[in-house]
């Protein structure tokens, strides 16, 4: 998956009515299929990302930072009512670590894939 593809997935999943975070936070579904097609763009968003880059696109950087606080404040408040949601979970903490990789300043990510 190229860039411009990974950014337009990232984009309708978290911004449209008819994408995973609309239809999560609205509706109460976490939809797999749209967490796999998501997920897999991040992947590739944040696989594309080389030391010379020294700035993110900041749509979509905003889009990650909603998605993860959203998916955060989910996963966390299940688990405080002791309830179990095994895919929101996953799906928090794989953020989590794309973000790692996405928002580490660009001098650190050489020492880190060594």
């Amino acid at each position: 998956m190229d860039l411009h593809t990974a950014k337009s997935i990232i984009f309708h999943e978290t911004e449209n009515p008819d994408g995973f975070l609309f239809r999560f936070t609205v509706g109460g579904h976490f939809l797999p299929e749209n967490w796999e097609r998501l997920q897999t763009a991040i992947r590739a968003y944040a696989d594309s990302l080389t030391d010379e880059d020294e700035t993110l696109d900041r749509r979509t950087a905003g889009d990650l930072h909603y998605l993860t606080q959203v998916l955060t404040i989910a996963a966390e408040t299940i688990q405080a009512s002791g309830e179990v949601n095994a895919p929101l979970e996953a799906a928090a903490s794989a953020l989590w670590e794309y973000n790692h990789k996405i928002f580490t300043v660009p001098q650190n990510r050489a020492k880190r894939a060594r």
